[in-house]
C-alpha cells in the first residue's frame, strides 16, 4: 500500500518514511505545518537518522531559510547521507552537541518552527523545553515528538503548558506514530 502524500509539487515523500518509523499522515502533516507556515529558521532536536531532517530542510529550502539538526552523532554519518541524497545539504546543518546545551547557546536568531525529539525522559525533555523555548519566535509552532509514548515526554510539555497558557496554545494532537503534541506561540497581540 501507498503512502499517502499531499505535496506532490515539492517532493516524493517516499523516500523519508519508513514503517516502523514515520507514517506518510504524520510526515505530510510535519512538513505540511513546517512549509506552510513559512518557518525560515527550522530546529529539529533529536535527528537520529535524519528522516525527518529531510522534510524540514526541504521546508527551508522553499521558504527560503535554513534548518538545523541537533544530536549527539551517533547517527550523524547516516542523516547527512540521507539530506545529501536529497540534494538539500545547503539548507540543513548538523550540530553535534547535547541538545539542551546546543539550546543554551544558540546564536541563529529566532525559532519559527522547533521539534524536540531528543531524550524521552521526563528530566531530558524539561532540559530541552527549558533550553530551547525563549529561542521561539511569536507566531511559531513547536512539535513535541513521542507525547503519547512516554510518561517523561506528557508530564514535561504538560507542565510546560500549564505553566505557560497565557502564552501558548495547544494546536494539535496526533494519537499515531508514538503521537506529538503540537504547539503554537501566540503571535504579539493575539
Amino acid at each position: 500500500m501507498s503512502q499517502p502524500q499531499v505535496f506532490y509539487d515539492d517532493f516524493d515523500l517516499g523516500p523519508h518514511l519508513s514503517s516502523s518509523y514515520m507514517s506518510g499522515a504524520f510526515a505530510n502533516i510535519l512538513y505540511g505545518i513546517a512549509r506552510f507556515s513559512g518557518a525560515r529558521t527550522l530546529v529539529e532536536v533529536g535527528v537520529w537518522k535524519g528522516l525527518t531532517a529531510t522534510l524540514l530542510a526541504q521546508a527551508a529550502r522553499f521558504n527560503g531559510g535554513h534548518a538545523w539538526g541537533v544530536d549527539v552523532g551517533e547517527f550523524e554519518t547516516e542523516a547527512r547521507q540521507r539530506v545529501e541524497r536529497m540534494g538539500l545539504s545547503e539548507h540543513w546543518t548538523y550540530l553535534t552537541c547535547d541538545s539542551a546545551q546546543a539550546g543554551q547557546h544558540w546564536e541563529h536568531g529566532p525559532i519559527n518552527f522547533l521539534m524536540i525529539d531528543a531524550g524521552h525522559g521526563y528530566e531530558s525533555v524539561a532540559a530541552d523545553i527549558q533550553a530551547w523555548i525563549p529561542h521561539v519566535a511569536p507566531g511559531a509552532y513547536i512539535f513535541f515528538h513521542d507525547y503519547n509514548l512516554t510518561t517523561g515526554v506528557w508530564r514535561a510539555v504538560n507542565e510546560f503548558l500549564e505553566e505557560n497558557g497565557d502564552e501558548y496554545t495547544r494546536s494539535m494532537k496526533f494519537c499515531w506514530e508514538h503521537g506529538a503534541m503540537v504547539v503554537r506561540r501566540k503571535a504579539v497581540g493575539e
